[in-house]
């Protein structure tokens, strides 16, 4: 059995590799364009993934001491009513907050309608003169309110609107320009075509901010900080509030030196943005706010609200204004104002930059390149190592940038660059070995029975190479009449190949169905061992019913070949078998570069020499083995084989004298 060893060819496979690099190459111009969005989705879960891994309080826990939630929760609720309360109440609250000395408040809350229980509502309600419900005194909560933000140092909500309209609540209202732009910083800004504002008399605080959350999906990953109304921009409610705590006039917008963001100047703070002004959220557990019920503050002073930053909203579940961070699954609104002011006051901002991103994407492209080589060239364990490596220093140098710098890489995408091409590599070479597998298999199967070749594969054990001392039997068999046949068919080669390739095949088919190995094919003669590279406990019974079987169909061999071409009827076929049973050498025997699964030893040298002498005794088969005794008989495959004592012959090159016998069914 001659197996040829191509280092080159079998190792140089082509298709794997190039479908590897192709996908590798498509996916980086994938991500260079983004045609599809796949940067922004793969930023959006990189930061989700960091910020479940690594919260907010975990690396900046201190400045959240400085910041509180005034709360509009179940427990005030219960004890001043349902909300809305008057907003004599509210008034009340907020003059309490400032008493209580806090360094700024924002108001997160939305006065876009008259107070329910101002007089003029209260006359229409109950249809009394407006006159007499003032004698009475009441009064105009909105005024109260108005006076109470006056006091303080308070920002007041408002909202962008989402359609135009003709008429804006709080009409009439000024709203002063506090932005300085510097070059065109602002041309990305969100436009907002409307605004819903506050009643005109509670507008008398320090600022105004914009409340508006942005929501993708159902979470919120960023804030905006600044927005364009017609010809001005307006702040956001936590950016107001920051200035209002500075006690400075203005806003200073720029854009970053590297181009890709925006710089908002508030006092001493720089707050750093996105281009459309947007703050991304580095998100953590909002159970770190303090919260004051407002209730107390309804009740009298707090005397640890000093110098704090506080916003005063809803927290009760029923009101709503609830928002889902990637950490929590209900977060109040104003909570997230906090979480703003949060990160500007630890200088903890959140960046990204395509720049860097498609420098890490070449990065993984290239070495995804590298380990779509290797799963073609190398075994399998040193490319999992490669590719676990790579794998390690992208997670780390993205948990370390977001760690220490903030920076957000794009580690999904790069993810998707650095494993996938390796991933079609590995598969596509695995069915390319498993059709190579199957291929050798099939080949395989033309020398051993398909059944021993299924046990081998199933076994994952490769038979024992490279020199082996075992008791086998060996068979050579010799075709009658082969010169004839050749001269008769030198005119004919096509035809003296057909002709051989048939006899040749049904040979084949009956020592295989015995469990022979074919070891070679010699020009009109074949050798077969049994035994390896499979353990069989009856090899010579096997080797006695191949022969058999070969006897047996002799005449249905010769209709076959006769039937190809009426010219082969002139040849006489007939086979001469020699068997013998004996220790041999199996193993491979050649060069690293070509070789042979073949046996040596002198079983094979003596049932070469009996095939030789079957003409000179008129036998077909002629079989030596020590254990073989006269008028014996074996079953194999439900048929009966019966042995008988020929006598005795010396075999050229050796001295004893060997006992032959033939074999038939019987």
């Amino acid at each position: 059995m001659t197996i040829k060893i191509q280092c080159h060819a079998i190792r140089k496979v082509k298709t794997p590799l190039a479908l590897g690099l192709v996908t590798t190459l498509f996916l980086l111009l994938l991500s260079f364009v983004d045609l599809f969005g796949a940067n922004d989705y793969g930023a959006k879960k990189s930061l989700d993934l960091l910020s479940k891994s690594f919260p907010y309080e975990k690396l900046y826990p201190d400045n959240s001491a400085s910041l509180a939630l005034i709360a509009i929760d179940d427990e005030s609720l219960q004890r001043l009513g349902q909300w809305p309360w008057p907003r004599k109440t509210v008034a009340k609250i907020i003059d309490n907050i400032n008493k209580s000395g806090v360094a700024v408040l924002g108001v997160d809350v939305l006065f876009l309608e008259e107070d329910r229980y101002s007089p003029r509502k209260l006359a229409a309600e109950i249809h009394m003169p407006l006159s007499q419900l003032e004698a009475l005194g009441f009064s105009n909560g909105d005024i109260q309110l108005g006076e109470a933000m006056a006091n303080s140092r308070s920002v007041l909500a408002f909202a962008l609107g989402r359609d135009k309209m003709d008429q804006i609540n709080g009409k009439g209202n000024v709203m002063p320009n506090r932005f300085i732009v510097v070059n065109d910083a602002a041309k990305y800004l969100i436009s907002a075509p409307s605004l819903l504002m506050p009643q005109k008399t509670i507008t008398k605080g320090t600022g105004f901010g914009f409340v508006n959350a942005s929501k993708e999906g159902g979470l919120v990953r960023e804030v905006p900080m600044a927005a364009i109304y017609g010809d001005m921009l307006v702040p956001s409610l936590s950016l107001d509030m920051l200035r209002a705590a500075q006690g400075v006039s203005n806003f200073i917008v720029k854009p970053s030196d590297s181009g890709h963001a925006l710089n908002i100047k508030v006092g001493n703070y720089l707050v750093q943005t996105g281009l459309e002004g947007q703050l991304l959220y580095h998100h953590g557990q909002s159970s770190r706010f303090e919260q004051v019920p407002a209730y107390r503050l309804y009740d009298g002073v707090v005397d640890n609200l000093q110098g704090r930053i506080a916003v005063f909203g809803v927290n009760a579940l029923a009101l709503g204004d609830r928002h889902t961070s990637i950490i929590e699954e209900s977060v109040p609104g104003p909570l997230m104002h906090l979480q703003a002011l949060d990160q500007i006051l630890s200088g903890r901002f959140i960046m990204t930059h395509p720049g860097f991103d498609r420098m890490i994407y070449l990065i993984c492209a290239l070495t995804a390149g590298l380990i779509c080589y290797l799963i073609v060239h190398v075994p399998l364990i040193y490319t999992l190592a490669i590719g676990g490596i790579s794998f390690l220093m992208l997670l780390g140098v993205t948990t370390y940038s977001f760690i220490q710098f903030g920076f957000v890489f794009n580690f999904f995408t790069s993810l998707a660059i650095l494993l996938t091409g390796g991933f079609f590599t590995y598969f596509l070479q695995s069915l390319h070995e498993e059709r190579l597998r199957k291929k050798m298999q099939s080949s395989f199967a033309q020398y051993v029975p398909s059944d021993v070749v299924e046990r081998i594969s199933r076994s994952g054990k490769a038979p024992a190479l490279g020199g082996e001392m075992i008791e086998a039997s060996v068979l050579f068999l010799d075709l009658r009449g082969f010169t004839s046949l050749t001269e008769l068919l030198k005119p004919y080669p096509e035809l003296m190949v057909q002709v051989i390739g048939t006899i040749m095949e049904e040979i084949t088919v009956r020592l295989i169905e015995s469990g022979a190995t074919i070891d070679k094919y010699i020009g009109d003669a074949v050798m077969a061992f049994w035994n390896a590279p499979e353990k069989q406990d009856n090899h010579l019974v096997r080797a006695l019913y191949g022969a058999c079987r070969i006897q047996e169909d002799l005449d249905l061999i010769k209709s076959k070949i006769y039937s190809i071409n009426p010219i082969v009827k002139e040849i006489k076929i007939a086979f001469g078998i020699g068997i013998c049973c004996g220790p041999i050498t199996i193993g491979n025997f050649g060069s690293s570069f070509r070789f042979n699964y073949t046996a040596l030893g002198d079983a094979v040298n003596i049932a070469s020499r009996l095939e030789g002498l079957t003409k000179d005794k008129g036998c077909p088969i002629l079989v030596a083995a020590n254990s073989l005794k006269d008028g014996e008989q074996f079953m194999f495959n439900d048929r009966l084989i019966q042995v008988h004592l020929i006598g005795t012959t010396e075999i050229r090159g050796k001295v004893e004298v060997i006992e032959i016998f033939t074999v038939e069914f019987i």
